[in-house]
């Protein structure tokens, strides 16, 4: 209301002065509904503006080369299962090359077989190597950055498969070293190696399922997801090699 009017109103009388206090008051009143109700009104349209929260979800086909972008979108059995498909398709990968290798180391050797031996693994870790070991860093990565609520077993899950890959190192350290005259040492220590390497990959897997347990996680879907993610990269890994 106008300052003037409003004086002009109390002079006239206390029945105008109360007239225009009812006035003032309805005023201030509609104005405070009027506010409250362009509030609200706002309040909806940033409701309605506010884009949905949208739902976890289990793709059909994962870009893997695209996973970091998308790991947020997907279902906390959906993330665990993209990381154990990264790590599985990592220990197959070191699987062949290093078997591939090893096989070959026996007592009695010659220096055609030592460098036969030497190449293969060569060969492999220039085709693989580098970039398994990246997939390893980023399986990691995403671990930390899921929706599991075991963070104590996210924490164990890496640091067991870290012991993982140091086994992987030791068996990747004795091809390197390979002689002619260490031939029969260097067979004892691998069998023994592949022995801990067998036994640590099933630490892996039981850790992959105490994370389901203690995160809640829905069992059978992260079983169908995390299968058919396998079957997918046994089905590339099978191609590649014909």
């Amino acid at each position: 209301m106008n300052k003037k009017m409003w004086v002009s109103f109390a002079v006239t009388g206390s029945i105008v002065l109360s007239g225009c206090s009812m006035n003032e008051k309805t005023i201030v009143s509609k104005q405070k509904t009027n506010d409250t109700a362009k509030h609200e009104l706002k309040s909806n349209e940033k409701t309605e503006a506010a884009p949905a929260q949208e739902k976890k979800t289990f793709p059909e086909e994962v870009n893997y080369e695209k996973l970091p972008e998308i790991y947020d979108t997907l279902a906390p059995e959906a993330q665990l299962g993209t990381v154990n498909a990264l790590l599985y398709k990592v220990t197959v990968t070191f699987d062949m090359s290093i078997g591939n290798a090893e096989v070959l180391i026996q007592n009695g050797i010659n220096q055609n077989i030592v460098d036969s031996v030497k190449y293969s693994l060569k060969k492999s870790e220039g085709q693989y190597d580098q970039k398994l070991r990246k997939q390893v860093a980023l399986a990691y990565q995403l671990l930390n950055q899921s929706d599991l609520s075991d963070q104590k077993g996210i924490k164990k899950l890496i640091d067991t498969h870290k012991d993982y890959m140091k086994i992987v190192d030791q068996m990747i350290g004795i091809i390197h070293k390979l002689s002619v005259k260490n031939a029969g040492a260097s067979r004892k220590k691998m069998n023994h190696l592949k022995l801990e390497y067998l036994e640590q990959a099933k630490k892996n897997a039981i850790q992959f399922n105490l994370l389901v347990q203690h995160s809640s996680l829905d069992q059978k879907k992260y079983q169908d997801f995390t299968l058919k993610e396998l079957k997918k990269i046994n089905k590339e890994m099978a191609s590649d090699m014909e």
